[in-house]
């Protein structure tokens, strides 16, 4: 079934909807002529119409220092702070204390921040970024003295960095065609 596609809007497909993938074409990279055809080059994702990313959890432990990374370095937005009761960590977290939350968001994803007073071993949990430019974060990263983790591996330059808690973040350049 051919379909006629309008760039200016996203199209979204889904097989009967019967818990099928979803194709979502989120914007048009470019347009080729190969002789007399122009192709249009789409961004194309696959995902499931029912799951979408909402947030990320991480511990820190101290609430100066989690403003100065994810509002100073990262640029997100402080945009809640609370406080989570301790029957309500109790009941999700089996850990019966309250404990002060920082929620950062940037429009594209947001970080709950639970202020514990604790920094957390070495582990394989991370989060991967992506940046507009690797260089001008690690400069940024560099005035507070966050130094990178650099590693080469199958000809790929890999970097991370550990926040000021010991969270470790993998660090991308966002693509031309993931802008």
């Amino acid at each position: 079934m051919k379909r006629r596609l309008d760039h200016r809007r996203s199209l979204r497909y889904n097989e009967d909807n019967q818990g099928g993938y979803a194709w979502s074409i989120t914007n048009v990279i470019g347009i080729v002529k190969r002789g007399q055809i122009f192709q249009c080059i789409l961004r194309v994702e696959a995902m499931k119409p029912e799951i979408t990313f909402n947030h990320v959890a991480l511990e820190y432990a101290d609430k100066d220092k989690a403003d100065l990374f994810f509002s100073t370095i990262l640029g997100m937005e402080k945009v809640k702070s609370s406080t989570l009761p301790d029957d309500v960590s109790d009941a999700i977290f089996g850990i019966r204390r309250s404990v002060d939350m920082e929620v950062y968001d940037n429009g594209m994803w947001r970080v709950e921040v639970f202020i514990t007073g604790n920094s957390k071993d070495s582990g394989y949990e991370h989060t991967c970024i992506e940046v507009k430019d690797r260089k001008e974060f690690m400069q940024q990263c560099a005035k507070y003295s966050i130094e990178p983790i650099a590693i080469k591996m199958g000809g790929k330059d890999l970097l991370f960095v550990r926040d000021f808690s010991n969270n470790l973040f993998e660090i991308k350049e966002k693509q031309l065609s993931r802008l």
